[in-house]
């Protein structure tokens, strides 16, 4: 959420890096993660003018037992035209898928 944004941080990086050195991931649970990220998104236009290519995965301690069903409908939230002039995928969080909740594995 927008409480753990560090905006000098991310500002470093949209500056110092060519858009062929960054990749961008963010985690979304729910409605307001997807909303704190579009205002991100939106404050920042290097994300839409320097096409940097953003990883949106479904959070995984909320989500599991039935993760399949949050990456699909993280997939279908990314239908929305907002995401178009964004170079967006969705992706799975690989530890979630195999193992789960389990910690420090």
């Amino acid at each position: 959420g927008e409480n753990y944004l560090r905006y000098p941080i991310l500002e470093r990086f949209l500056t110092m890096l060519r858009p062929d050195q960054q990749q961008w991931k963010f985690v979304v649970r729910d409605d307001e993660d997807e909303q704190h990220l579009r205002h991100l998104l939106l404050r920042y236009p290097e994300f839409v003018e320097r096409k940097l290519p953003l990883i949106l995965q479904p959070e995984g301690d909320t989500a599991t037992p039935d993760y399949p069903s949050a990456l699909e409908q993280l997939a279908e939230r990314v239908r929305n035209p907002f995401w178009d002039d964004y170079f967006v995928r969705v992706l799975p969080q690989m530890h979630v898928i195999i193992w789960g909740r389990r910690r420090w594995v």
